[in-house]
């Protein structure tokens, strides 16, 4: 009969020296590809930034046209506020020696039927905003990047965005109903300077819903 041998400690020793390489290997290039999907990521929420001033661009000037002139103020001051959030990612990839392109947008939608569909698509946009920061975030944690501070502190900022538009939109129905839509533009009007942390506006008391 042929006996079996078990490997001795030194076998073992020299075996797992010969992993050693290639599990070193396997770590650096699996924290490459995070790296690279951090700049991936980093890079289309840059662009996403910039087509939200676009965007409210857009909305602002429609609102202006038909008659919405308080509404127009507040998505023109928060285009204004979606592309200093633009520049202030560029410039942190700037100072973490990151690789930095020029913004990518594409054409934003001008046109609408009334500011009811105007309001559900500038919520729907902060709702993609956040699910958006939301993963930039989770991807600077898991690679360690310093980056996670700038995105902890607009993920907080961006809940407040969301939550203000809902409320807007909420406002509008609200008063829809009631067939006074120039109240609402008048309770827009009051909108005051950024009162929270982080907004650029905030319904005064009373006028969540």
């Amino acid at each position: 009969m042929e006996l079996q041998f078990k490997s001795s400690d030194s076998d073992r020793l020299e075996q797992k020296k010969e992993m050693m390489p290639k599990e070193k290997k396997a770590h650096k290039a699996s924290m490459e590809d995070m790296e690279e999907k951090l700049e991936l990521l980093m890079q289309k929420q840059i662009d996403h930034e910039f087509e939200n001033a676009r965007l409210y661009l857009a909305m602002a000037i429609w609102c202006q046209t038909n008659g919405y002139t308080e509404t127009a103020k507040f998505f023109s001051g928060h285009a204004l506020e979606e592309r200093k959030h633009g520049m202030d990612f560029i410039n942190s990839l700037i100072v973490m020696e990151m690789p930095v392109r020029q913004p990518i947008t594409k054409e934003m939608k001008g046109d609408y039927e009334n500011l009811e569909e105007v309001l559900v698509d500038a919520v729907d946009r902060e709702v993609m905003t956040s699910i958006m920061i939301g993963k930039l975030h989770k991807c600077a944690i898991m690679q360690g990047s310093l980056l996670s501070r700038v995105t902890e502190e607009y993920i907080e900022e961006q809940y407040e965005e969301e939550q203000l538009f809902k409320s807007i939109l909420n406002l509008f129905k609200l008063h829809k109903n009631k067939d006074s839509l120039a109240s609402f533009e008048s309770q827009i009007g009051q909108l005051t300077e950024r009162t929270g942390k982080y907004m650029i506006g905030k319904l005064p008391d009373g006028l969540h819903v």
